[in-house]
């Protein structure tokens, strides 16, 4: 055999092509040539599990719910929303803001209602302590005699700047002024009762200044001087007021109508109210005179109509039984020689 022969029987090799997509589940011939054969039904779904699951893709429009807005406020410091009733923040206890307004239909929930229980539980201890703080600091100026500025003022009298604690706050309209502003409106005062002397354009204060406090802002001599004013002005002012007599004496007194005679508590002295004079020479105790007050009976300054012991029926009434001879007096108020 030749060589050439050798070639010509040498079969040429088949052209092998990639294979084409076969649809999942479809089987082929195992004749059909150019194709990987398949196995069966059992094969097709043995060989599904090696593939990657299907995607379910729903429609966006299915994807989106309808849902209410949560109600309460909205923190303007961590904008967490917090519940309606709630005073602050629950994260950073920031204020409710002040134009919020809880919904007229809303209804709060057990927890809320624990917590707002609570809420009015601490409010009414913190009330009764804040009470009782203020009790004991009230009791504590009751015993002091000025009450002390607490804060820095202006004097409205001087103009003055006062710092804290050296200006009085007056008791009765709490008003502020500084100690030498007082000393001088109480040593200048031509009333018994000293004023405030808070003044503006539009108001007057109409309040007074204690005696305590009078006492404490002065020295003890303007104090002395200060009541012997109040006292002549009180006797000037008092209608059934006499005053002694005796020169230079200070002693007054109010009387009454049935009371005809004032002994001085100062001088001693004896006046007689209806005569207005002292008596420098009294009689016995014993004996009635015709204006008990120690005068003698026949004073030309007594009028018999005025006295009611000069009065005749008094005269009877008093020393008829025991002196004789003065019965005349009912008569005449003038002696009678024996």
């Amino acid at each position: 055999m030749q060589i050439g022969d050798i070639f010509s029987h040498q079969t040429t090799p088949a052209t092998t092509s990639l294979p084409s997509p076969v649809p999942v589940g479809a089987t082929t011939s195992p004749s059909s040539p150019g194709h990987i054969p398949l196995m069966g039904a059992a094969g097709a779904a043995g060989d599904a599990s090696l593939l990657p699951a299907p995607l379910h893709v729903s429609s966006p429009r299915s994807s989106i719910r309808l849902c209410t807005p949560q109600a309460g406020w909205s923190c303007p410091k961590c904008t967490f929303i917090n519940k309606p009733t709630r005073p602050g923040c629950e994260m950073c206890s920031t204020d409710r803001p002040p134009d919020y307004v809880i919904p007229g239909g809303y209804e709060p929930d057990e927890m809320e209602l624990w917590r707002m229980q609570q809420e009015q539980e601490g409010m009414l201890q913190y009330q009764q302590a804040e009470r009782l703080q203020n009790f004991q600091q009230l009791l504590q100026l009751e015993q002091e005699v000025l009450v002390p500025n607490q804060e820095g003022m202006e004097c409205r009298i001087c103009y003055q700047h006062v710092p804290p604690g050296q200006g009085v706050l007056l008791r009765e309209c709490l008003h502020n002024f500084c100690r030498d502003c007082l000393r001088q409106v109480i040593n200048y005062s031509e009333e018994p009762a000293v004023s405030c002397p808070y003044r503006d354009d539009s108001y007057a204060c109409s309040s007074h200044l204690q005696e305590r406090e009078i006492r404490a802002l002065v020295s003890p001599e303007e104090y002395r001087l200060f009541l012997e004013r109040s006292l002549v002005l009180a006797e000037r002012r008092t209608q059934n007021s006499f005053h002694c007599k005796t020169p230079d004496c200070r002693g007054w007194c109010i009387y009454e109508d049935s009371v005809n005679e004032f002994r001085c508590p100062i001088c001693q002295a004896l006046n007689c109210l209806l005569c207005k004079v002292i008596e420098s020479n009294p009689l016995p105790k014993q004996l009635p005179t015709p204006c008990g007050t120690g005068r003698r009976p026949h004073s030309p300054q007594c009028s018999p109509s005025q006295c009611s012991v000069t009065s005749p029926t008094e005269v009877l009434t008093h020393i008829g039984a025991e002196l004789p001879v003065l019965q005349l007096m009912a008569v005449s108020p003038r002696p009678v020689s024996t």
